[in-house]
């Protein structure tokens, strides 16, 4: 019985007809839905208008399927590339930022790794209340300039993973069919230290949504970032949409095992089928 296969897209993007910009706010789009409520007094039409989600809107941690490394220590091994990953089962959210001369779908959030340590000296050396709260529990991370990955690679760090769609699949009939077989992963590329407590931060990429958790309003912040080329000491406030906490183990990572591995001879009648 043959493998169901897997395909990974840089990003996917779901365009519906009938969309304009939202008076919501900047980065907000809307659409009317006429609707027909079956009754048993006749039929009734409905007309909605529906506003999707934009860069400044939180994500809340039910759409988060999925974690890894898990909370529970240890549980995960120092890597050259750990991933990462919080899927999320409707879209991440992308914007044609663009990178160099090629154009690429940017998501709207990060995932920021620091180490224990690295937050103990940013609260001893520099003063800085790293995780804050307001009254309404919101979050927020303060993170000096050094610690936060350059936005204009993020387009890399996440993409769509698609489980058993045909080679000869329409891709929205099956997006829209089998909302099981589908999601997006958000990944840090950082190489992990073994035996080392690390928190992770899913922060917003837009200053968009920087604002508007301040209160500061939306009306000027448009397509900009988050932030961009900060200096060392600079000192960045981002919202935190979820975060967790894990510690690597001494050693069993990917690239370990990958070492481990021998060639040996096969019998060509028997591979590949």
């Amino acid at each position: 019985m043959a493998e169901k296969p897997i395909t990974f897209l840089p990003f996917l993007v779901r365009n519906f007809s009938g969309l304009q910009n939202s008076t919501t706010g900047p980065g907000h789009l809307e659409s009317t839905v006429d609707l027909r409520i079956v009754q048993d007094t006749g039929d009734e039409p409905v007309r909605k208008r529906l506003v999707f989600r934009g860069p400044g809107d939180v994500i809340h941690p039910r759409m988060i399927a999925r974690l890894e490394p898990p909370t529970a220590p240890p549980t995960s091994s120092p890597t050259i590339f750990h991933l990462l990953s919080s899927p999320i089962r409707t879209s991440c959210g992308v914007t044609p930022w663009v990178a160099g001369a090629t154009e690429r779908m940017h998501p709207w959030l990060s995932l920021l790794v620091l180490t224990k340590a690295e937050m103990d000296e940013m609260e001893r050396d520099d003063g800085i209340e790293v995780i804050s709260c307001l009254r309404d529990h919101r979050e927020f991370l303060s993170v000096r300039g050094d610690l936060v990955p350059s936005l204009d690679h993020v387009w890399a760090t996440a993409h769509v993973h698609l489980n058993g769609m045909p080679s000869d699949a329409e891709l929205p009939e099956f997006v829209a069919h089998n909302p099981a077989s589908h999601c997006c992963r958000l990944l840090c590329c950082r190489r992990l230290l073994p035996e080392t407590h690390y928190a992770a931060f899913l922060v917003p990429n837009y200053r968009i949504a920087v604002d508007v958790a301040l209160g500061l309003g939306e009306s000027t912040a448009g397509a900009a970032k988050a932030w961009n080329q900060p200096a060392r000491r600079d000192v960045l406030r981002l919202p935190i949409y979820y975060r967790w906490a894990f510690m690597t183990s001494e050693k069993g990572d990917f690239e370990e095992l990958a070492g481990k591995l021998v060639p040996t001879a096969v019998n060509p009648a028997r591979v590949g089928t």
